[in-house]
């Protein structure tokens, strides 16, 4: 597994080359685009130039060779509020929390998906020309002519007049569109019109996300949408909507919006392929959309083939690692947990009505949480019952795409490449890693693909995961020390909500990427890079032998707790290099109670030589405080959550 075409170096020989075939100048070719790729990049070109003179009305192979004028559009469709509208908060969730930041999720996936294909179909272009689609993003090369560019914005203008009328200006889509010339395709002007043109274009779009003169002010007719017949005429699960009495989850009345959330949450783990039909579509018999999306797109999970349908899309990998291969694929799903026949027989996990064991379903975040308990020696459950909610990154994404390759080799045909393969390895390798490792199958993918990754899981194993994710991205990137990650681990409780559960890893991925650097990662408050952080697991094992040889008992590694704190502003003094009062200079008496601690506290049956070595082999650990201060931490809390 390697991702083989990055920042290569070796030159093998020069062709001339041009986008519209005029030989210009001497290039190095090297063969790191797939054929795939470059075909379908020339299709997208082929079928604008196209457009393009077919509306000029000037289809003549002189005037189609005249490679100055600007006969294309760079289009980039961005979905804005993203996070916002998935771990939107206000409402009771509870049971089905789950089900409906699941649905969420793939409802966004499906926004940008569908966003594409409408823009392509209104101006008249294949899903060819849908050059780059991954995290919320897409970019569309399109004919440069009036009427696409009036087609543009009656799309946009769509598409937001729905987003708003479900979400309130919480989310919106924004479309950007750059003209330019052929020549400004060719290797090394390239990068000029992405770099200097087309991206300058997008972060200007940012601080127009909504048109005021439309939306702004108070939401017109709002207090009109509600039904004062119903018991709870305000959605009780987003606490934003008005409820609607054909909306029904169970004996729970909803708005139609979170309705189809759960419908989707609830069928993605039961259907392995989605058809797409026309919002007028007659569904009988299956479960479909109350609110199609854009007013446009009707769908439902079938096995079946209908000719009627837009759009068949296979969701996932198969168990082996390969694609289904039966229909198109799109791997916007991510990986769903269920539960075994085994887990019927988990003393884990506490059935109720709200949380029944069924093979097959979902399985719910209590449950999840639950599963990172152990069985100790005597048959008792040990450890603390809580979640891991992982949130990771590619570091400096937007840099290495400029910088990365030197402008002869930036061309869209490698832009496209390297965003498929980075997406591939968040949306092929990691669901296939969730399902073929027994130790991560009870992980849930929120989010993945582009560059980045949500996951909730047993908070134990996420540490394992991570740690594996690196592994294998360093070698998917061939080992290239200039592209990496950096990941966030937050341990939260069961109940807190999921806009909380949200904003803890945020902040703590945050922490992974402050001013000191990146390609670290950061758990119970504590940054460190990943050698350090795979060291420090190493330590944890030595902890868990000092237990069990009975050296010292739990109640000495809550004491450490203090120590670890005096050595972490120890180094956060001599780091910072501030101004130190005698006050503060208290800190620097932890070695000193650290022998005493130990000395005090070694187990009392251990005497003479015994004791001494004993003495010695835990006084190690005031070795690891000097080096990582209180980053230390994170070994020592996880051997204490893991034995609670």
């Amino acid at each position: 597994m390697c991702l083989f075409f990055f920042f290569s170096s070796r030159r093998r020989h020069t062709r001339y080359i041009s986008v519209t075939g005029v030989q210009t100048c001497a290039l190095p070719i090297f063969h790191d685009v797939s054929l795939y790729d470059h075909s379908r990049t020339t299709a997208a070109f082929a079928a604008a130039l196209y457009l393009y003179h077919h509306g000029q009305g000037s289809l003549a192979e002189k005037a189609i060779r005249d490679s100055g004028p600007e006969k294309f559009l760079l289009v980039t469709g961005d979905f804005y509020g993203i996070q916002d509208f998935i771990f939107s908060a206000g409402g009771e969730l509870n049971k089905n929390r789950s089900k409906i930041l699941r649905g969420r999720s793939f409802a966004v996936s499906l926004f940008s998906e569908l966003a594409a294909d409408m823009l392509c179909k209104r101006l008249g272009l294949s899903h060819l020309s849908v050059i780059l689609n991954a995290a919320g993003k897409f970019t569309i090369l399109a004919q440069n002519t009036e009427e696409a560019i009036e087609k543009i914005g009656e799309v946009e203008d769509k598409i937001n007049q729905w987003l708003f009328t479900i979400s309130y200006g919480q989310s919106s889509l924004g479309i950007i569109h750059t003209p330019a010339s052929p020549n400004e395709f060719i290797s090394g002007n390239f990068s000029t019109l992405w770099n200097e043109k087309h991206q300058p274009n997008m972060e200007r779009k940012k601080f127009n996300k909504i048109n005021l003169n439309r939306h702004g002010g108070v939401v017109a007719g709002y207090l009109d949408q509600f039904d004062n017949t119903l018991d709870r005429p305000l959605c009780p699960l987003c606490g934003k909507r008005p409820s609607h009495k054909n909306a029904r989850t169970g004996d729970l009345v909803t708005c139609r919006i979170c309705r189809d959330h759960i419908m989707l949450g609830t069928f993605l783990v039961k259907g392995k392929r989605l058809a797409v039909f026309p919002e007028s579509a007659n569904l009988k018999g299956h479960k479909s959309l109350l609110e199609p999306i854009f007013g446009v797109y009707q769908l439902t999970f079938t096995n079946e083939v209908d000719d009627k349908a837009l759009k068949l899309f296979d969701l996932q990998v198969k168990d082996d690692g390969s694609l289904p291969g039966r229909a198109t694929t799109r791997l916007i799903n991510g990986y769903v947990p269920v539960y075994s026949e085994s887990d019927t027989q988990d003393k884990r996990l506490r059935e109720d009505d709200d949380q029944p064991v069924k093979p097959g379903e979902p399985i719910t975040f209590n449950h999840i949480a639950a599963k990172a308990k152990e069985f100790a020696d005597d048959g008792k459950l040990k450890g603390v019952e809580a979640l891991g909610v992982l949130k990771a990154d590619v570091d400096n994404l937007g840099i290495l795409m400029a910088t990365g390759l030197s402008d002869e080799l930036f061309t869209i045909s490698r832009l496209a490449t390297i965003s498929r393969q980075l997406n591939n390895f968040f949306t092929v390798y990691l669901p296939h890693l969730l399902i073929t490792n027994e130790k991560f199958n009870h992980i849930y993918t929120v989010f993945a693909g582009g560059d980045d990754l949500f996951l909730i899981g047993p908070w134990r194993v996420m540490p394992d995961l991570v740690l594996e994710l690196r592994k294998q991205f360093a070698e998917y990137v061939c080992g290239n020390e200039q592209i990496t990650f950096s990941a966030g681990i937050s341990v939260q409780k069961t109940h807190v909500p999921v806009d909380k559960l949200a904003e803890a890893a945020e902040e703590a991925l945050a922490e992974a990427k402050d001013t000191e650097g990146k390609n670290r990662i950061s758990m119970f408050g504590a940054t460190v890079n990943w050698d350090d952080f795979a060291k420090l697991f190493n330590h944890k094992k030595t902890m868990d032998r000092w237990l069990a040889d009975e050296l010292v008992g739990k109640a000495m590694m809550y004491r450490f707790n203090q120590l670890v704190e005096l050595a972490n502003q120890e180094k956060f003094l001599q780091d910072e290099k501030v101004c130190v009062s005698l006050a503060d200079m208290e800190c620097l008496k932890w070695r000193s109670k650290f022998q005493y601690t130990v000395s005090r506290n070694i187990n009392s049956d251990l005497k003479g030589e015994k004791r001494r070595q004993a003495i010695d082999e835990i006084s190690e650990m005031a070795k690891w405080l000097t080096v990582y201060g209180g980053a230390v931490r994170i070994p020592l809390w996880r051997l204490l959550y893991e034995h609670r």
